[in-house]
């Protein structure tokens, strides 16, 4: 028997987020070959587990929040992602980013288990603080300052992208099991950015 149709979108969601979690960090920040730098910069937010996982939970904590709290979030994120971008574009990144994203997704993949109802300044700082450290993680690769430029501009605009969809996914349910599914792969965001946490603090990774 065919199991029911959203529990089959939830496995298969699942499996993709499994699959992400497994993509090689060793490239993660180097030009696809044959698409250009803009458009691998694009595809970069996904291409990075850590960087996926914050986007995913800060997506859904908004879009569960309301519209208000993707107005907040869109406004803080923006010049937070553009600063973030130019910091790293100018060679200054702190080191072990990482960490913090991975702690950031936790923090609200968890409040959007809890349905935590966050003030609009807080869905706002978490924002910008996603934003700042996924732009600070994004240094290309790329010998070239144009070449550069062009990836980051992409990094930036595919983070962008990533967050207005994951978070226009959580605002749009109106059933039940609908809210549940949002809540459920938010489960799944903060357990495997806690796994992927605890295997770095253990060396493992």
């Amino acid at each position: 028997m065919l199991a029911p149709a959203p529990t089959r979108a939830l496995r298969r969601a699942g499996i993709a987020l499994a699959g992400l979690l497994a993509a090689p960090t060793a490239v993660a920040h180097s030009p696809i070959e044959g698409i250009g730098e803009f458009y691998a910069g694009i595809l970069h937010p996904v291409l990075v587990p850590s960087h996926v996982l914050a986007l995913l939970s800060l997506g859904l904590l908004l879009g569960q929040r309301g519209l208000d709290a993707m107005r907040v979030g869109y406004c803080a994120f923006l010049p937070a992602v553009v600063l973030g971008l130019v910091a790293a574009g100018a060679g200054v990144t702190p080191v072990a980013i990482e960490p913090w994203l991975l702690a950031l997704s936790i923090l609200c993949a968890l409040a959007v288990v809890l349905r935590l109802r966050l003030p609009l300044l807080v869905a706002g700082v978490l924002a910008a603080l996603v934003a700042l450290a996924v732009g600070l993680d994004s240094s290309p690769e790329i010998t070239g300052a144009t070449r550069a430029a062009a990836a980051l501009a992409g990094s930036g605009l595919g983070a962008c992208i990533c967050l207005i969809l994951f978070a226009a996914l959580a605002e749009l349910p109106r059933r039940d099991w609908q809210r549940i599914a949002v809540r459920v792969v938010a489960s799944w965001s903060a357990a495997s950015g806690a796994l992927v946490l605890s295997l770095r603090w253990l060396g493992v990774s």
